[in-house]
């Protein structure tokens, strides 16, 4: 009885703060019963060895502690995730002296957009482009965390001097789906406000978990140097 109870209070302060932080996130509420098994029997351990009717186990506690408390973090995020939105968008917005034009002429430009890209090393067109670009395809090598992945894009959407969009073939068992990749051009009084952004759609909780400690920084990162590299070949 003495180990039950700290269970059921951990276990019942985890769902009740859970969901009144990020909204009831249905079955991921049993997240909660790792951490609070791990507590509850640290706690009852404590309690029956002041009691004298265990022998107090320092190491025991020790672990206890760590896992338990790292089981809560561990629920939180899954909590979280439950009741994040499916869609993901990461952007990173830079104002510039220069023109739209002579930003798009560089930026536009998928042949030579390697040369400032941190995500795209290389793109060849496949087939003939068009006039309207819109439907035009590249081959393309992605750099994702230090690895080069193949991959092919299309552009979805192309209006000189303002915005672009392309869309990612992406392989099987990725995390991510629907990976689209912006660039948005604003004229300002002083010259260009350039957004370089990313938007992808992440299914399932384990993956929106995974996204916000691993997928999403990965984007982000991806996005400025992007632009501090755009800039740079801008004033170059």
């Amino acid at each position: 009885m003495n180990i039950l109870v700290p269970m059921a209070i951990t276990a019942t302060v985890l769902v009740v703060g859970g969901s009144l932080a990020w909204g009831w996130p249905g079955i991921w509420v049993l997240a909660a019963l790792f951490p609070a098994v791990i507590v509850g029997g640290t706690i009852g351990h404590f309690r029956t060895a002041r009691q004298g009717l265990v022998e107090m186990r320092p190491g025991l506690l020790a672990i206890g502690m760590v896992m338990g408390f790292g089981g809560i973090i561990v629920s939180g995020a899954l909590f979280s995730a439950a009741a994040a939105s499916e869609w993901v968008d990461v952007a990173e917005t830079r104002s510039v002296k220069y023109t739209p034009a002579k930003v798009w002429r560089l930026a536009s430009d998928l042949e030579t957009m390697p040369r400032w890209s941190a995500f795209l090393t290389d793109t060849e067109a496949i087939g003939t482009l068009t006039e309207k670009r819109v439907g035009d395809r590249y081959q393309i090598t992605m750099s994702l965390d230090g690895r080069k992945v193949p991959g092919e894009i299309e552009l979805s959407t192309w209006s000189a001097e303002k915005h672009l969009s392309m869309v990612f073939k992406l392989q099987k068992g990725t995390k991510i789906s629907q990976l689209s990749h912006t660039i948005s051009l604003q004229k300002t009084a002083t010259g260009t406000d350039i957004t370089i952004g990313f938007r992808y759609h992440v299914p399932t909780v384990i993956g929106r978990a995974f996204n916000t400690f691993v997928v999403k920084p990965l984007f982000k990162g991806l996005a400025t140097t992007s632009m501090a590299h755009l800039v740079k070949a801008l004033d170059d």
